[in-house]
């Protein structure tokens, strides 16, 4: 004689696991920056000299012996020639005579230098990024999780001691384990 109510029985099901059927790799794009160097403009730095004519003023000086004649004299000879009473001669002794050097002196310093100055440049890039998008009918349409969820509050997960088929009652709890596939079918009591 069976124990079970054929009223009370409600399903059997075979409870397995989700099985992953494929697998699916989303890319998106990700901004990658180069910095390339190249010549912005070129530069050319030349010391030459430059000529300019000036004007020196120069004190320069002459040693000189004065002869005056006096009337009441005699006839005065210079150089063969007879000087005049009452008048001064000059005889140059010594003289100085400018002589030009040229002399070159640091007028200014200079110090050339090169460095690099950073400024941040703002650049604005569009990225793409690859969604999943899912049509087909709304039921079949579920995120995992909330299948895994409601298959976990609807019935027992099996593992490898649990039979393969269990006859639940109206409450949900199981009524009569069934032998999993491939195993003897025990004998019912009292048959």
């Amino acid at each position: 004689m069976d124990s079970t109510d054929p009223d009370q029985t409600v399903t059997i099901r075979e409870v397995r696991p989700p099985k992953e059927v494929a697998t699916l790799t989303l890319h998106e794009e990700r901004a990658s920056v180069a910095v390339t160097e190249g010549a912005s403009a070129q530069v050319t730095v030349q010391r030459r000299v430059i000529e300019e004519e000036t004007q020196v003023s120069v004190m320069l000086r002459r040693e000189v012996l004065e002869l005056i004649t006096s009337p009441e004299g005699g006839t005065v000879l210079l150089d063969g020639q007879a000087l005049e009473a009452g008048r001064v001669y000059q005889i140059t002794l010594t003289e100085e005579r400018p002589v030009i050097g040229k002399e070159v002196y640091p007028v200014q310093q200079i110090t050339l230098r090169k460095e690099w100055i950073s400024e941040t440049f703002q650049q604005k890039v569009t990225l793409g990024r690859e969604v999943l998008d899912v049509s087909g009918p709304q039921e079949l349409i579920r995120e995992h999780e909330q299948l895994v969820q409601a298959q976990a509050a609807q019935l027992p997960v099996l593992d490898e001691k649990e039979p393969a088929l269990t006859t639940l009652n109206k409450e949900g709890e199981p009524a009569e384990a069934l032998p999993a596939v491939g195993e003897a079918t025990p004998p019912k009591p009292g048959g």
